[in-house]
């Protein structure tokens, strides 16, 4: 009876001694051990949308499933870069074990932590001059992410394939955005580059409120064709400037894919799902070791650019699209 006694107090101590230890290991598994990612993104519109819902979907595809074994922690600025320092430092006081920063100024609110914890940026147009990376090949910082630089030589070629008869561009940008002015800056290289004679009548907006008078203004000033680079300011109110321009029958050309859903002519571009999918295969190789930021070096697209066209707008201005550009295979009518 004695030995019956103590085996079942053996048992019994066994028993819970496992109970205890699944207890904590599902503690463990629930809480601390999950990996903490902070997504900030400058505003919502449909580019930076789409980043991080190409980004959601190929960290869950590699195995990274939000809720389960890594916490994804989404912060907007509602287009207010003054609110992308606060949403950094909230993510440095929670210990983030790594940042995605979607757009150029919050990239650059989120590089000032980069001694603490990794950063990569998405939708970042020129990284070496805004200060996130010494070079694209070698990043030099804990830093390291995914451009979505224009390839403007092929660029300007649809531009003038499109519209040949361009003489006077109105350009359309946010003054603020530092990845804007240098698009605008290389846009005019380019264009001088390529012999094109050109003027240019400049519409530099502080906010999204001026962006349809600022469109007015240079439609009103004669302008052949418009242009708007990657401007996040632009790019959420895109709708009202490209009726506009259509109304006008004057030629919008646009630095992003989701520009032209919005009306804008034409761009050639990258789809934003796959600069978020790029980005979070580095976020992976980032927290399972097997690279650090600084030795992956930062994407740009070439290979993978489409022609992207408005076929409603093309109708409304009554222009014709060419046989070299409806016969390329990487256009994409929109």
């Amino acid at each position: 009876m004695r030995r019956f006694k103590k085996y079942l107090a053996l048992s019994t101590a066994i028993i819970m001694g496992l109970t205890s230890f699944s207890a904590c290991s599902k503690e463990e598994n629930s809480g601390e051990k999950k990996i903490k990612i902070g997504v900030a993104q400058l505003a919502l519109h449909v580019s930076l949308d789409e980043v991080r819902d190409g980004f959601t979907a190929k960290l869950k595809e590699l195995g990274y499933v939000d809720g389960e074994n890594v916490e994804i922690d989404y912060k907007d600025a509602q287009g207010e870069p003054s609110n992308n320092q606060a949403i950094i430092d909230s993510f440095k006081t929670d210990k983030k074990d790594v940042i995605l920063a979607i757009a150029t100024s919050t990239s650059q609110a989120a590089e000032k932590i980069s001694d603490d914890i990794p950063i990569v940026f998405a939708a970042v147009s020129d990284p070496v001059t805004s200060g996130l990376v010494e070079s694209l090949e070698n990043p030099g910082k804990n830093v390291t992410g995914v451009s979505d630089a224009l390839d403007l030589e092929r660029f300007v070629d649809l531009m003038y394939t499109l519209t040949p008869d361009i003489k006077k561009v109105g350009l359309l940008y946010n003054s603020g955005e530092v990845n804007s002015i240098d698009a605008i800056n290389a846009l005019k290289e380019q264009l001088n580059s390529m012999g094109k004679e050109v003027e240019f009548v400049e519409g530099g907006v502080t906010n999204t409120g001026e962006v349809a008078q600022a469109a007015q203004s240079l439609i009103n000033k004669g302008v052949d064709a418009l242009f708007t680079p990657t401007d996040n300011t632009l790019a959420s109110q895109i709708g009202p400037a490209a009726r506009l321009a259509e109304e006008a029958k004057i030629p919008f050309y646009v630095g992003a894919d989701s520009m032209v859903k919005g009306g804008a002519l034409a761009t050639v571009g990258i789809n934003y799902n796959l600069v978020g999918e790029d980005a979070a295969v580095m976020v992976a190789d980032i927290i399972n070791g097997t690279k650090k930021a600084s030795e992956i070096p930062v994407k740009v697209y070439s290979d993978e650019l489409s022609i992207y066209i408005n076929k409603k707008t093309v109708e409304a201005i009554g222009i014709t699209i060419p046989d070299s550009v409806k016969n390329n295979p990487k256009l994409v009518l929109i």
